[in-house]
């Protein structure tokens, strides 16, 4: 079904989408001041770039309601039911919305054929949709609509709300981030960058660019492996995941082992009994030989839902949490307690969200100190933001670069 729903979708674009713009308008209907189907267009995509989905299908009705025949009206639909499909969790609803996607690309097959903006925008849209909805061959179908509209003869000023041609290489780098292509990923948002300052993709291209070249930069070097390289590219690692990484790559039950690091510290209340929550997982193991170490940042905690400790394997780790793990395992593998009180009593912090009071101070100077982990540009370290795939990773392999095997 997803095969057929997403090729069908393509294929009536490749035919049909070149389109447009010299039919004979119909009588206005919508006469009042800003009533205009561009206002509504405009206003919807702008809500599906915030992702409020019921706001920009009001928009994007509005829009074709007051222009029957308005091209980017359709293609702000096209997207807005790929979107919801992408959310939809029902299979009826979800192949629903496949299916209105579909059928607003078949509407556009009653109008004249011009080769103009209102092209470009519909293979955008296709881009974005297949993004969105994924299924079968969805990837190819995003290749084919950009190869149709790369070097497209385009007015810019036409694309009221793209405004600029780069959006093209912006929407296939998501597509090719999705697909896994990571350095085709960075390529695309690297042209977007080196393009013009002052497009409207710059800055999300300029994210999405960093995003990606962690990922690419993780993903490098034979000591990694694959299950670091899976990790590298999740949006952000839970503790079963960060537990696989310190036992898969960084090995530390051989490490730990052979330089007899011993548990630092008392033994936390309901670790030494097996967790509920991880008896049925599939990285049991990985988080037995955490647990056996006591590291700290992965500790089970009480729930008082259950009654019980848990170590909660499917939550994201936060940075916080990262910074203490780190400072754990440096501390154990060179032997200097003193570096769990190094910074404490300094009056000034270099991050603003973290004081020298918090809790997370020491490991946090600990970690940026020695270039393990790094903070934002913003002068902030963001300890309870979650740690992403590519970082974890990076700083796995720079502690790996500093400890004594």
């Amino acid at each position: 079904m997803k095969k057929r729903v997403l090729l069908a979708l393509m294929l009536a674009v490749c035919v049909s989408i070149g389109l447009w713009s010299c039919a004979t308008r119909p009588v206005a209907v919508c006469t009042a001041p800003g009533d205009t189907a561009e206002h509504h267009y405009v206003a919807g995509m702008e809500a599906l770039a915030r992702e409020d989905l019921p706001l920009a299908q009001s928009n994007l009705e509005r829009s074709v309601y007051c222009d029957t025949e308005y091209v980017p009206g359709y293609a702000g639909l096209v997207i807005l039911y790929a979107q919801k499909a992408a959310h939809d969790r029902e299979a009826v609803s979800r192949n629903a919305d496949r299916e209105k996607s579909l059928e607003l690309i078949r509407k556009t097959e009653r109008l004249e054929r011009c080769i103009d903006e209102n092209a470009f925008i519909l293979y955008l849209a296709v881009i974005r949709a297949n993004t969105a909805m994924g299924g079968d061959g969805w990837f190819e179908n995003a290749q084919r609509a950009y190869a149709r509209a790369h070097g497209m003869p385009v007015k810019e000023e036409a694309l009221i709300y793209y405004q600029d041609v780069e959006s093209l290489d912006y929407f296939m780098g998501l597509a090719f981030l999705k697909a896994g292509e990571f350095q085709q990923a960075r390529d695309s948002f690297a042209r977007v960058l080196n393009a013009k300052r002052q497009s409207k993709w710059f800055a999300p291209a300029d994210a999405a660019w960093k995003k990606t070249d962690k990922i690419v930069r993780a993903e490098a070097g034979p000591t990694i492996g694959d299950i670091g390289r899976k990790i590298a590219a999740q949006d952000f690692v839970t503790r079963a995941d960060l537990s696989v990484l310190l036992v898969d790559t960084l090995k530390i039950d051989s490490l730990f082992r052979s330089t007899q690091a011993g548990p630092i510290g008392p033994a936390v209340k309901g670790q030494e009994v097996l967790p509920a929550d991880v008896a049925g997982s599939p990285f049991k193991g990985d988080i037995q030989t955490v647990l056996r170490w006591r590291i700290r940042g992965l500790q089970p905690s009480y729930d008082a839902a259950s009654g019980s400790y848990l170590f909660k394997p499917d939550n994201y780790v936060k940075r916080g949490e990262m910074a203490l793990l780190l400072e754990d395992l440096i501390i154990r593998n060179t032997g200097h307690e003193k570096l769990a009180s190094a910074y404490l009593g300094q009056e000034k912090s270099p991050f603003v969200d973290v004081q020298p009071t918090s809790p997370f101070y020491n490991a946090v100077m600990t970690v940026t100190a020695r270039g393990i982990m790094e903070g934002a540009m913003t002068g902030r370290f963001q300890v309870d933001d979650p740690v992403s795939g590519a970082d974890a990773v990076l700083a796995v392999r720079a502690l790996q670069q500093r400890i004594k095997p």
